[in-house]
């Protein structure tokens, strides 16, 4: 059905109610993506697990940077701070703090002193280019001589280079090196990939943490990642003027999107018998549907599979 149709038929379930005609579609689309987000097990008060629907599955390339620059002359370093170069100020770092649980990294072409050291960031003006780090270097860095590099262990989804730049991620399947195509493993806590953000080292494991995933060590060598996730669906739009958005679930699910959004609006409606009815058939319908495409999801294009798979 196209959006359309799934407002039509709610209206019709809801009875054609005239008390709604004012406020247009609104309240319509309000119900159906509940539903959506609730068959999904997306939904912030949802009764069950999380259902993974395959045309919600999606991966995104993204690169873990090594570049080594000049530090600039800006500002004259001192035993904790230096300025970086201009490369590094561009966008997205056009902002206060940005770069705080970056590490500062100085490699082989660094004064011995500085050579393989690691500096945790705590300070970053964009104003200035100017960092603070968590300890005294070993040796002074020297403006457009001294080379450094900004390392992470920490990466946003937001800097993540989305198929979809609409996509918002819900959960995480795997990483894996796009180049080897050997996976990370994945750790349930932050604890249990290293709470130091200055380890150096070839990355392992990984884990999800502030719409980010946090690796185990810093890579000093560019590295190219994959990653597999599942995107929320994207809600119904609509107005009085007319409906976006065509529904991400399969049409064999449109009739389980309505009855789940008949016992909302009815719920709304201050119908307390009618939203019970609906609820029943609801979840009733869902667990028929779960249990018919559980059997038959080797032979579906559009199944869903359980977490655990």
């Amino acid at each position: 059905m196209t959006t359309q149709e799934l407002v039509n038929e709610l209206a019709a379930e809801l009875g054609n109610r005239t008390d709604l005609n004012t406020v247009g579609y609104v309240r319509y689309i309000t119900w159906l993506n509940w539903a959506l987000l609730d068959i999904c097990g997306m939904h912030r008060k949802r009764a069950h697990s999380p259902r993974w629907f395959k045309n919600l599955e999606r991966s995104a390339l993204f690169k873990l940077p090594y570049n080594e620059r000049l530090v600039a002359a800006a500002v004259t370093p001192s035993t904790t701070t230096l300025t970086l170069a201009a490369a590094d100020l561009l966008a997205p770092a056009t902002v206060d703090d940005y770069y705080i649980d970056h590490v500062l990294y100085f490699g082989t072409t660094a004064p011995a002193a500085l050579q393989g050291k690691a500096y945790l960031i705590v300070d970053y003006d964009a104003l200035t280019g100017v960092v603070t780090v968590d300890s005294a270097f070993a040796a002074t860095p020297v403006e457009g001589v001294t080379k450094y590099a900004i390392l992470r262990k920490h990466v946003s989804f937001e800097d993540i280079i989305m198929l979809n730049p609409h996509d918002v991620i819900f959960g995480v399947q795997k990483l894996e090196e796009a180049v080897s195509g050997s996976a990370l493993e994945q750790k349930q806590w932050f604890d249990s990939v290293g709470t130091d953000f200055r380890t150096i080292g070839t990355p392992s494991t990984f884990t999800c943490r502030d719409s980010g995933l946090l690796l185990d060590v810093c890579s000093i060598v560019e590295r190219w990642y994959r990653l597999w996730y599942y995107r929320y669906p994207t809600l119904l739009v609509g107005d009085n003027n007319g409906l976006q958005a065509e529904c991400d679930l399969p049409e064999q699910w449109h009739e389980v999107i309505l009855l789940g959004a008949a016992w909302r609006g009815f719920e709304s409606l201050m119908e307390p018998d009618r939203a019970s009815q609906a609820q029943e058939r609801y979840m009733q319908e869902l667990t028929n549907k779960f249990d018919s495409y559980m059997i038959e999801l080797d032979h579906m294009d559009h199944g869903i599979k359980r977490r655990t798979e």
